[in-house]
């Protein structure tokens, strides 16, 4: 016969006082899940424009593919692509709509793929003695495969673990300037011109790979109680962008070099990475807080809190 705990009467009165009153008042720091919000229209329009995006790429490989030089083999592809695709974003859009993050999700890691296939083809460009590379139906197939494997990879990520849209864009935003600042700095510390184009394309190509890595984490031990905030991400971008390009034009202005040169090269890796310090400090006094806020709902019902004590007797 089993062995009855002695505190079971207190459990059962507990179950039965919390059926009666209530669990009491909502956890304040209880997110509700993003796949339980509608998507912002913000990111559902940057949905829509990587889907056109998609669309004229999908073109430009196929008329690659087909070797023709006449517009009629992208034109035509990549109009049906288009379509297709916007359909499709559409379809979904009209039938249980995007969850909140989703989009930018997919987004993010599209442009990622498109990146990183746009760079190893830069490189073999470089490092090729005629400084063609690859085919052109294999370079414009990398890019093509690029895309739709990320676009395939975000969407399966927000599947398995949805995130508010803040977490994917900073992946993404620290994937895009540690890959520019990685490129930047490669190329300001190659003495030689002729090597310098191979290895910042070399490097660049290999920091975004690490940002996406380095973002990922970062996003998730770093993440404020509420989510990052979307615009507080942005605002980075922003820093990062007029911060490398005021610089690094001045520099050029001043010292009449080379947008490829050692020292315009450097002088925009230094403007980056000031710009982001920078934005991050400014961002929340101008209204752009690190943290996002999402909904909250009760932590959990009555009845769950009486089977779970329930279920917790010895």
């Amino acid at each position: 016969m089993p062995r009855v705990s002695r505190d079971l009467p207190r459990h059962v009165l507990t179950g039965a006082l919390l059926l009666l009153i209530g669990p009491g008042p909502a956890r304040a720091d209880a997110p509700v899940s993003p796949r339980d919000l509608p998507a912002s229209v913000d990111e559902r329009a940057q949905l829509y424009g990587v889907a056109l995006g998609y669309g004229a790429l999908s073109g430009y490989w196929v008329q690659q593919l087909s070797g023709s030089d006449h517009w009629a083999p992208w034109v035509f592809p990549g109009a049906g692509a288009a379509a297709i695709a916007v359909g499709a974003v559409a379809w979904i859009d009209a039938q249980d709509g995007w969850a909140y993050g989703q989009p930018q999700a997919i987004v993010t890691d599209s442009l990622i793929g498109t990146g990183i296939a746009a760079l190893w083809v830069w490189h073999d460009r470089e490092r090729s003695p005629a400084g063609e590379g690859w085919s052109p139906a294999l370079q414009s197939t990398m890019l093509w495969s690029g895309a739709t494997l990320g676009a395939t990879v975000g969407w399966l990520r927000y599947h398995l673990s949805p995130s508010p849209p803040g977490q994917a864009a900073l992946t993404g935003s620290t994937a895009l300037w540690l890959g520019a600042l990685s490129g930047s700095l490669a190329g300001a510390f190659t003495p030689d011109a002729e090597d310098r184009a191979r290895n910042a394309s070399l490097a660049a190509a290999f920091g975004v790979e690490g940002g996406v890595v380095l973002g990922s984490w970062l996003g998730r031990a770093l993440r404020p109680q509420g989510g990052w905030s979307l615009g507080w991400v942005r605002a980075l971008d922003v820093g990062a962008l007029l911060g490398a390009a005021t610089v690094g034009g001045a520099t050029v202005l001043l010292t009449e070099a080379d947008l490829e040169s050692r020292a315009t090269l450097g002088a925009a890796a230094a403007g980056l990475t000031a710009g982001i310090a920078a934005a991050a400090w400014l961002a929340p006094r101008l209204g752009w807080p690190r943290e996002g806020s999402l909904r909250v709902v009760p932590e959990t019902s009555a009845t769950h809190v009486s089977l779970k004590l329930l279920g917790e007797l010895p």
